[in-house]
Parts: C-alpha cells; sequence; structure tokens
C-alpha cells in the first residue's frame, strides 16, 4: 500500500546546498553604498558590455593576469554606477551577514533548476532521514553490532579507512527485502543478496525534489565556528543559503509493502537523533556560548533536521550510536578527524575535553550566531 504526504522544511537557520559550482569575482559585483551583491546574468552582461564597447577591454584586462581584477573594480573604474549594472544582474542579497568585503572573494553557489531558482533535493532529505532511522536503529540492537563496533574501533586506531564499513552498516541496518535473492548451497536455500541495492528498504521512501524557491530568499553567510569556550572564529569562506523562515515544500511516498518506517517512527528517529546529538555534543557548545546562538522555538507537530552543507561531522554519521561510553565515542571521532587535519590537535582536544569534534558549525544572520542546517520538519498525509 502506499500512502502520500506533503513534506514542509521550515528554515530555522541558513541552510548551504551546494550546487557544485563557484561563483567568482568576475560574475558578480558588490556595492559598498547599499552593501548589496548582485550575482549578474552573465548573457545581459554581454550584450551590455559590447553595446557600451567595453568587452575588448574587459578581456584584455582578465588576460592581464592582474590578481586584484574583478567585475567590482571594472565598473568602478569605468564609472558605471550601481543604478546602472544591477538591471543585469540575475538575482542579488543584501551583505549583511559577513564581517569581510567580498570582492576578491569566490562564492559557493545554492544549487539551482534550469530557470534559476533555488530547490533542494529530496535525495538531501532522504540522506538526513535515513541517517536518524539507522542511528536509532543501532541504539536499539546496539548488542547485536558489538562485534562490528570492535572492528571498527580497530580500523580507526590502525589508521585504516572506514568507507567500507560504512557501507556495510548501510546494508546491515537497510538491506532487508528480498527481492533478489542467490542460491546458497551450504543452506540448499535461495538467500536475500545483502548488498544489492534491490534488497534496500528504502527504496519505498520517495521523495521529490522541492518546490522552487524563489531567489530572494538567499542570503550570504560566512563559515563561523563556536569553539568551547564560547569564542566564534569566522572564516573566509562564503556560501549562498536559504534565509531563516523559509517554508520548503516536497511530495513523499511511503510504498508500505517496502519501507517498514511509518511516518511516526520516522519523526521518532528524528527527535531522538536531536537529543542525543544535543546532550552529547551541541548542548555543551551552546551554554558555554552564554546565549550567543539563536534558540528558535519548535512546534509540537514537528522535529528539528539538520540539512545541507556545513553542519558538522556528529549530525552526518551514526558512529556515536556504535558505543554506549561517550568518551570513547569521542576518542574515535578524534582519530578519524586527526587523520584529515593534522593540525588541529584533534586527539589532544578530545583527551582534554571528552568530546569531539572541537567546534560547532554555525554562521551569523542579522547579527545573531545560527547553526548551520537547522530545520523544521512536518509531515501531512494527503486525503
Amino acid at each position: 500500500m502506499k500512502k502520500y504526504y506533503t513534506l514542509t522544511i521550515k528554515t530555522l537557520s541558513p541552510v548551504h546546498i551546494a550546487s557544485g559550482n563557484t561563483i567568482n569575482k568576475l560574475e558578480y559585483v558588490y556595492s559598498k553604498e547599499s552593501k548589496t551583491v548582485y550575482i549578474m546574468d552573465m548573457i545581459k552582461l554581454s550584450d551590455f558590455l559590447m553595446k557600451r564597447k567595453l568587452m575588448d577591454v574587459f578581456i584584455d584586462r582578465v588576460q592581464s593576469g592582474d590578481k586584484l581584477f574583478s567585475l567590482s573594480s571594472f565598473f568602478s573604474d569605468k564609472v558605471i554606477s550601481e543604478s546602472e549594472y544591477k538591471h543585469y544582474s540575475a538575482y542579488s542579497y543584501k551583505n549583511d551577514n559577513i564581517s569581510v568585503t567580498p570582492n576578491q572573494m569566490e562564492i559557493s553557489g545554492f544549487v539551482k533548476d534550469a530557470y534559476g531558482c533555488p530547490y533542494i533535493p529530496g535525495s538531501s532529505i532522504k540522506g538526513a532521514l535515513r541517517t536518524a532511522i539507522a542511528y536509532e536503529q543501532l541504539m536499539d540492537k546496539n548488542e547485536d553490532f558489538s562485534d562490528f563496533s570492535a572492528r571498527v574501533a580497530s580500523d580507526i586506531k590502525n589508521n585504516k579507512s572506514i568507507n567500507e564499513y560504512e557501507r556495510e552498516l548501510n546494508e546491515k541496518v537497510f538491506h532487508t527485502l528480498k527481492r533478489k535473492t542467490k542460491f546458497n548451497p551450504n543452506t540448499n536455500k535461495n538467500e536475500p543478496v545483502t548488498k544489492d541495492i534491490l534488497n534496500d528498504c528504502m527504496s519505498g521512501l520517495l521523495i521529490s525534489d522541492s518546490k522552487p524557491i524563489l531567489p530572494e530568499n538567499l542570503v550570504l553567510c560566512q563559515k563561523t565556528d563556536l569553539q568551547i569556550d564560547g569564542v566564534t572564529h569566522s572564516i573566509n569562506i562564503l556560501r549562498e543559503c536559504i534565509k531563516p523562515g523559509t517554508d520548503i515544500v516536497f511530495d513523499i511516498i511511503i510504498d508500505t509493502d517496502l519501507c517498514p518506517f511509518s511516518i511516526e517512527k520516522i519523526m521518532g528517529s528524528l527527535r531522538r537523533f536531536y537529543e542525543d546529538y544535543d546532550y552529547v555534543f551541541r548542548s555543551i557548545f551552546i551554554k558555554e556560548a552564554n546565549g550567543k546562538v539563536y534558540e528558535p522555538q519548535k512546534e509540537k507537530t514537528s522535529e528539528y533536521i539538520y540539512l545541507g552543507g556545513g553542519v558538522g561531522f556528529p549530525t552526518k554519521t551514526v558512529i556515536f550510536s556504535l558505543y554506549k561510553d561517550e568518551v570513547k565515542a569521542a576518542e574515535l571521532v578524534s582519530l578519524l578527524l586527526e587523520k584529515n587535519f593534522r593540525s588541529a590537535n584533534h586527539i589532544g582536544f578530545t583527551r582534554k575535553e571528552k568530546i569531539s569534534p572541537k567546534v560547532l558549525k554555525c554562521t551569523m544572520y542579522q547579527n545573531k550566531l545560527h547553526e548551520m542546517g537547522l530545520c523544521e520538519i512536518h509531515f501531512k498525509e494527503k486525503k
């Protein structure tokens, strides 16, 4: 049987879904006067430069190798005012949230459809739901995974990759269907092929891409790390984000013949994942920040979910659910992070503070510190 729902995400903090493309200093203009970033429509811009007989001059400047050259500096040199060039932009946003002047910086673009409207892929939602469901399944059946946990811990300590174990864990939790089987001569039976995606029960959970989001809901945000002592550190990484307070709508179908997870079960998994994440990690930083971090009020009929890039390692992993000892889990996470970020001294930090990672991923919005990617999620069944 198939059940149909409307899924609504309300952004409580800036959300960044990376398109994989960057917007460079030749594709946008920053106005110091209005503190506005204009992302140019490159076809309109080309027509404008041709009409003003500036195209050859512009190309020469680009090819000169001048590292300080930007579209902003070019318009300034040619005395082209904001009132003129803004008509050749595809969209714009205020530069209210970052501590740097963006003229020379690349901006990580938000994923957009063919018409230039931002949207959130259904796969982003499904991935976050999958993590929460797997977390609860592992917590409830922790003893069943004791051997697996020991193997993972051993490999982390021996500096080995755990990618293979992540796939194996995924198969153990979700590959429960029997749509593809193979004869086992040892048991003289046809048995499910656990490594085959056809046997993934989450194939019965279908989530559409979101309805298009208007470009005016985009804002420019800067990567900011909140340290355990409450001090913030901003990093020169700029991202296009959907602003807080934006409602984003998806369609969802659950085929109950394939997917054993009801909406009520999914909501419970999200609640448990957030509560445990808050207890072992998030709340420690929030408390030390002394009111710096915006704390939204959640509706009774919804749960929290973290979406997109820059939300931090703990929101993307189930490794904490593999170990009952929170300190041991933190030590293993620090070993993983140390492998990729050796200069950050994750191991030394964790030995002292009994927590890992060492920062909470945030950003500034309207002069208030927000966690990256925090949203409310709400399901409504279609009649």
